[in-house]
């Protein structure tokens, strides 16, 4: 327990934590009131941890509208995430958002399948990643820990 703890104290402080596809209204073919209720919880969720982690960043489309609650964040679209990351020398990524095993893996050039071809360390901060409706968490996490460590 104590050594995932300062795990996490560290990452709070020196590692990029991407918040995925944080979207206002979930897009097709997922979408749905139920969906985005659940979305919904899970902004608010990321939201209230985030405030005391130094580099966060809303990973989302140019075209796309941002949660309301992530307005006051700072916004990299997903083709910039790798020069953000190089810019500023992370070492680690933590990713958040939506959703668990889907884009937080799959999404083009800013998932985890991209990001595991460089020398980052890759984290799933597991409370944090939203699941859609029929995923399952069990499939869902074995399928990201062949990328990086859940915690």
């Amino acid at each position: 327990m104590k050594t995932e703890l300062s795990l996490l104290k560290r990452l709070k402080n020196e590692a990029i934590w991407l918040i995925i596809d944080p979207w206002q209204t979930q897009p097709g073919p997922f979408d749905g009131e139920y969906v985005d209720n659940i979305n919904d919880y899970f902004c608010k969720k990321i939201n209230e941890y985030m405030h005391d982690v130094k580099h966060k960043f809303i990973v989302l489309n140019e075209k796309d509208e941002m949660h309301e609650t992530f307005k006051s964040y700072p916004k990299l679209q997903h083709p910039h995430v790798k020069d953000k990351i190089l810019d500023e020398n992370f070492k680690d990524i933590v990713y958040t958002g939506f959703h668990h095993g889907r884009c937080t893996i799959d999404r083009p050039v800013s998932g985890a399948k991209d990001m595991s071809y460089t020398n980052i360390n890759i984290y799933f901060k597991r409370d944090l990643l939203c699941l859609l409706p029929d995923d399952s968490w069990l499939e869902m996490d074995e399928k990201s820990e062949k990328y990086g460590e859940l915690i």
